[in-house]
């Protein structure tokens, strides 16, 4: 869309295999993977799946989760297509959070229910968003640690973060890389209710 704005950075020239593309999107503080790499693909109209990764690549993303804890190979080839050297890839990955061998991104791990049941693969992207941080954002992103399952509130804002649209009930999730839809993460998928309008609540002190 014509109004959109993107963070980008002019290329001296691409990278050997890399699309030609004449511009890159630069990842934002603390932002997720998917985030990222649905926003690095948004000005060309390409859905980041068929525009980064070959089939050798795309085998080892058939796990809705591997943005997540990518395999070098994964990390490989985003850092060929995006120009983004593979060690500034890590950060916006939980491949060094604290503990990452367990299982610490299935939402309602602490329910009481003390099990979890087996979800469609939409649901491993489920997402929690802080309204105040959307609504300081010039650019809207969705950050890594919005896509923990236990994390319930927003660290900066110490406000609990949002799961569900307020107007329609969705539940936010983040799209699928092999998504061509605008990419609106301020906005909900259903009813593209503003997200940063929900007002905040602030999160118990424990």
């Amino acid at each position: 869309m014509p109004a959109d704005l993107f963070t980008v950075e002019l290329l001296d020239g691409p990278e050997p295999d890399a699309p030609a593309l004449p511009a890159r999107v630069m990842p934002l503080p603390g932002e997720a993977l998917g985030s990222w790499l649905l926003r690095h693909a948004a000005p060309v109209g390409i859905a980041p799946e068929p525009l980064l990764f070959g089939d050798r690549e795309s085998e080892l993303t058939a796990d809705p989760e591997w943005w997540r804890k990518p395999d070098p190979l994964v990390i490989a080839a985003i850092a060929r297509g995006t120009g983004v050297a593979a060690d500034r890839l890590r950060p916006f990955t939980l491949l060094d959070w604290p503990g990452h061998g367990r299982d610490d991104a299935v939402p309602e791990r602490f329910g009481r229910q003390r099990f979890t049941s087996a979800r469609p693969s939409q649901q491993k992207r489920r997402i929690g968003i802080c309204p105040e941080c959307l609504a300081e954002d010039d650019i809207p992103y969705i950050r890594r640690d919005w896509t923990v399952g236990w994390v319930g509130a927003c660290a900066r804002h110490r406000a609990v973060l949002v799961r569900t649209c307020p107007e329609c009930g969705a539940k936010l999730r983040l799209p699928s890389l092999g998504s061509r839809a605008h990419f609106a993460p301020e906005r909900c998928p259903r009813c593209a209710f503003h997200l940063a309008r929900v007002p905040s609540r602030p999160a118990p002190a424990p």
